[in-house]
């Protein structure tokens, strides 16, 4: 399976948040102030800008991102209840957003004197995003029938990895707001950034499943999982689970002595669920180190730095859950009436 999937939309420069933008500034300006003035310039009366003049001529936030995903899978039957298949996947993504803000000057009545600007400054921000997402899964399948014993088993492995990049860039003071690029703009005051990130979780799971004559179900699964957001000596985690059922309406002495009941299944379950999302970020076991942007030192200019931000664990590792279930199901009248407790 393969696609692929291009988006492409626009909004105003400063979007529609709670805070701020068309909608904000609708509610909140006065219902005396015109659109637009009787000179043809943008209404403005003080307290807020004009909503319609920020629809129009605010500047554009345009996202378009490609978005490429595959799906490859391989099937070898090896023998009749017996099989094996490997599948490869990915989900790679590029986006590009472009905000251009521009400056709207609302003038005084049959005057050039600026009554109120927005953006003064006018700028452009370009954002780009590039990630990618892979899995790799490989299993083999196997059930077999012995009289009134099925067995069927699973055994695989499984990887995921995942990375992103991101850059961002920044001028002000575009000398023509008409089709603008980053050349456009002041070197005096542009700004730049970039940030990366990446995880990914290796495991091996298997399951067994044992019945006989659809009376007594067994199963027993295993997991273990490998995952890059802890600690070397703590990134493993094991997972077991067992579970077991009764079909008492299959046996012989129910199926002759009581009448009305289509099922009757007594189910016991326990398990140990894995959760790898504890700590504030990707790498919670390390010590993150970012930017301090003033820092004070002798002369007149602070300059920039480095610190620990967030505090670091090695000792983190799986939380786990433990889920014990008793459970009654119940089938009643042809199956008209079902109760499970």
């Amino acid at each position: 399976n393969f696609g692929y999937t291009y988006r492409n939309y626009t909004t105003p420069s400063g979007g529609f948040s709670a805070g701020g933008g068309p909608l904000y500034s609708a509610m909140s300006i006065s219902p005396l102030v015109p659109v637009r003035f009787t000179d043809g310039r943008w209404g403005y009366g003080g307290g807020s800008a004009n909503p319609v003049a920020l629809l129009y001529d605010s500047g554009t936030n345009d996202f378009t991102s490609q978005e490429v995903n595959a799906n490859f899978v391989g099937k070898l039957k090896i023998m009749d209840g017996w099989d094996a298949s490997v599948t490869y996947s990915f989900i790679q993504s590029n986006s590009l957003r472009e905000i251009l803000s521009k400056t709207i000057n609302y003038y005084r009545p049959g005057t050039e004197e600026i009554w109120y600007s927005t953006n003064p400054t006018n700028k452009l921000d370009e954002r780009d995003y590039t990630s990618i997402k892979q899995t790799f899964i490989a299993q083999t399948n196997f059930e077999r029938k012995f009289g009134k014993h099925t067995l069927s088993a699973v055994v695989g492995f499984s990887q995921e990895w995942y990375t992103e990049k991101n850059f961002t860039a920044q001028r002000t003071g575009l000398l023509t707001e008409k089709d603008p690029s980053l050349g456009f703009g002041s070197s005096d005051a542009q700004t730049n950034g970039a940030s990366a990130a990446s995880w990914a979780i290796r495991s091996g799971f298997g399951r067994i499943n044992y019945n006989f004559d659809e009376r007594y179900l067994l199963e027993a699964n295993l997991r273990y999982d490998l995952t890059s957001r802890f600690f070397e000596s703590n990134r493993g985690g094991v997972f077991p689970s067992f579970s077991g059922a009764w079909r008492i309406s299959e046996e012989n002495f129910w199926k002759e002595n009581v009448k009305g009941f289509d099922n009757l299944k007594l189910r016991l379950s326990w398990g140990i669920l894995g959760n790898q999302y504890v700590g504030s970020n990707d790498y919670p076991y390390l010590a993150v180190i970012g930017t301090v942007g003033s820092i004070p030192h002798f002369g007149t200019n602070p300059s920039s730095g480095y610190s620990q931000t967030t505090l670091a664990n090695p000792n983190l590792t799986w939380e786990t859950i433990h889920m014990t279930n008793v459970g009654l199901d119940m089938t009643f009248f042809k199956n008209r009436l079902n109760v499970s407790a």
